[in-house]
C-alpha cells in the first residue's frame, strides 16, 4: 500500500472510525496535514502541485531524493510529476500529489538516515581496507578492545574492498 493509500484510510478511519480508533487516527491527520500545509480537499483530489524541499545533508543528495520520489510516483512518458531545482541554485521542489508528497517526505527522512549511517560504515572500512593510519610511534592507543556488531560488519566490508595503494612519487632526474 502506498502512503497515498494509506493518508486516505486515515481519513477515512478519521471519519467513520469507532472510539480511540477514530480519535488516533484524526490526530495522526491533523498532525500530517499541519506539517505539510495540506488540506483535505488536496488529500482527497489528484491535483499534482509543486512542493519546496528541504534536501537531506548526505552524499548523493539529490540523487537518493529522486531515487525516492520515482519509488513513489513511477515515470511516464509526457509525466509532469518529478524533481526538480531551479537552474544554478540548490533550491529543490517536487511536482506530485499532497498524498505522495507525505509519503515522499517520510521516506526521504527514512533512507537518508540510514544512507548516512552506511557511508560512515563504507568510509571506516575504507580506511581499514586500505589501511590508511598514523605509524605506531605517532598513534596512542584507543583503548577499545571490544568489537560491536557495527565494527564487525565495517571489518567484513573492509574485507571485501580492493585496496588502493599510494606510490611515492619521486622526481626525475635530469
Amino acid at each position: 500500500m502506498n502512503k497515498e493509500d494509506l493518508i486516505k484510510k486515515i481519513k477515512a478511519l478519521a471519519d467513520r472510525g469507532i472510539g480511540g480508533e477514530k480519535e488516533n487516527a484524526q490526530k495522526l491527520l491533523k498532525g500530517l496535514m499541519q506539517k505539510y500545509n495540506i488540506n483535505e480537499e488536496e488529500i482527497s483530489e489528484d491535483l499534482i502541485k509543486e512542493f519546496d524541499i528541504k534536501m537531506p545533508k548526505v552524499y548523493k543528495a539529490a540523487e537518493l531524493a529522486n531515487q525516492v520520489l520515482y519509488s513513489i510516483v513511477g515515470k511516464e512518458n509526457g509525466d509532469t510529476k518529478g524533481l526538480f531545482s531551479w537552474r544554478g541554485t540548490k533550491h529543490y521542489f517536487i511536482r506530485c500529489t499532497a498524498a505522495e508528497f507525505l509519503e515522499f517526505e517520510a521516506k526521504l527522512k527514512f533512507y537518508a538516515h540510514f544512507f548516512k549511517k552506511e557511508l560512515d560504515t563504507f568510509y571506516s572500512a575504507f580506511v581499514q581496507a586500505n589501511s590508511i593510519f598514523p605509524p605506531p610511534n605517532k598513534s596512542k592507543p584507543s583503548g577499545k578492545h571490544t568489537l560491536t556488531e557495527e565494527d564487525m560488519k565495517m571489518l567484513a566490508l573492509a574485507s571485501r574492498l580492493d585496496k588502493h595503494e599510494y606510490l611515492l612519487q619521486i622526481g626525475g632526474g635530469k
